[in-house]
């Protein structure tokens, strides 16, 4: 029993750090598409990332003219303004886990 006991904590820990490694690395991506939506200005630039960002690995890139104004008002109001505090460091890492 005592193996069997042993071998918990150790499984426990390994997989702890597995998960520890795929957090930083999904909070890296998440930071460098945040910085990313802090430089965009423009309308064009909004669809351009939005397009960009839009299509899952694997499928056909999505075109910009398609990307709507009310896509684009939306993201102004509703996504932008989280990603501009991440990008400023108003969501910390810790915050970004919970």
């Amino acid at each position: 029993m005592a193996i069997v006991g042993g071998e918990y904590p150790a499984t426990r820990s390994a997989c702890n750090k597995f998960l520890d490694s795929m957090m930083d690395e999904a909070w890296e991506q998440h930071l460098a598409y945040a910085k990313e939506a802090d430089q965009l200005t423009t309308d064009n630039e909004i669809k351009a990332f939005l397009a960009k960002h839009g299509s899952e690995e694997g499928e056909p890139a999505i075109a910009p003219e398609t990307i709507t104004a009310d896509q684009v008002r939306e993201f102004r109001q509703e996504g932008l303004p989280e990603l501009k505090k991440i990008a400023r460091g108003g969501t910390s890492k810790a915050g970004f886990e919970r």
